[in-house]
């Protein structure tokens, strides 16, 4: 039985800090956007936590794609479009502030 490809330990340990201290700065920044933007987002999704897990997702892409390519052999991650904001769980939580 074929073993699905894991991202090594070092570039998720990178991505786990630059992530974390990132989440300072993004949560405020998507929160500012979502009130500014809410009547266009409106259409995408309803809710808060729902577009603040869409950026910190899209952004851990971006460090997977970007940053970390030469680290990861075979990067996964695939960039979520807005217009699939629904298929979003809340996963971004207070405590990965911490």
């Amino acid at each position: 039985m074929k073993r699905p490809p894991t991202m090594p330990d070092v570039p998720a340990f990178i991505l786990a800090i630059v992530r974390g201290l990132a989440l300072y700065l993004l949560i405020p920044l998507a929160f500012v956007f979502w009130i500014v933007a809410f009547l266009w987002l409106f259409r995408y999704s309803k809710s808060l936590p729902q577009f603040i897990t869409w950026v910190d997702y899209n952004f851990c892409v971006s460090l997977i794609r970007g940053p970390l390519r030469p680290l990861i052999p075979e990067p996964r991650a695939e960039w979520l479009p807005l217009r699939r904001i629904k298929e979003m769980t809340d996963r971004t939580k207070l405590v990965d502030l911490l």
